[in-house]
């Protein structure tokens, strides 16, 4: 309950700014990429059966740890949590357990970029099949789910635009989540 009601107050305080992204010297195109970035390491770990600190080097050189002020942010934090550095400060990824990954991030289109996400995870992973989602308190979501005889890989994208209804903040709030179950016998 605690970081909830610190995260409420660092994103109210963050709401009195014109446009968060901006006062990082981001644009929201810049962090929608980032976030992209963000979900495409987490379902490259998820596709491989590995955390994303498993991945090699190269292939999360565009990580880096994360700050304790960014800690803040993520309610359910448990592990390593890393910035996006394309959009360091405002896209961070962090694992609480060892077959969840999530990317959160604020300021960006959320539409346009969950599209974009989906695009690259059906190129990426051609076998995994929307499923229909119900909007729930985030009203823009979608679902990918890839079933296999060994494990079930979703990719869940669900945020609000700018003034969406029931929502405090004046800028949009992105989350992905990545997960991976064994197949049930």
């Amino acid at each position: 309950m605690l970081r909830r009601l610190q995260f409420l107050a660092l994103m109210v305080a963050a709401a009195f700014a014109a446009q968060p992204a901006l006062a990082q010297g981001l644009s929201p195109a810049q962090v929608g990429a980032g976030f992209r970035e963000g979900a495409g390491y987490c379902l490259e770990a998820g596709l491989r059966g590995l955390s994303v600190a498993d991945l090699p080097p190269a292939e999360r050189a565009g990580l880096a740890p994360s700050s304790d002020g960014a800690r803040e942010m993520v309610d359910d934090f448990q592990g390593p949590l890393w910035d996006v550095l394309t959009a360091k400060g405002i896209v961070v990824l962090w694992e609480p357990t060892p077959n969840t990954c999530k990317v959160m991030a604020y300021g960006a289109p959320v539409d346009r970029t969950f599209k974009a996400i989906l695009k690259d995870a059906r190129k990426r992973a051609p076998d995994l099949d929307p499923v229909k989602v119900e909007p729930g308190y985030e009203p823009i979501v979608y679902r990918l789910q890839q079933a296999t005889p060994a494990a079930r890989l979703s990719l869940d994208l669900k945020g609000n635009e700018p003034g969406a209804p029931g929502h405090l903040f004046r800028f949009s709030k992105l989350h992905a989540t990545v997960t991976r179950e064994a197949a049930k016998p």
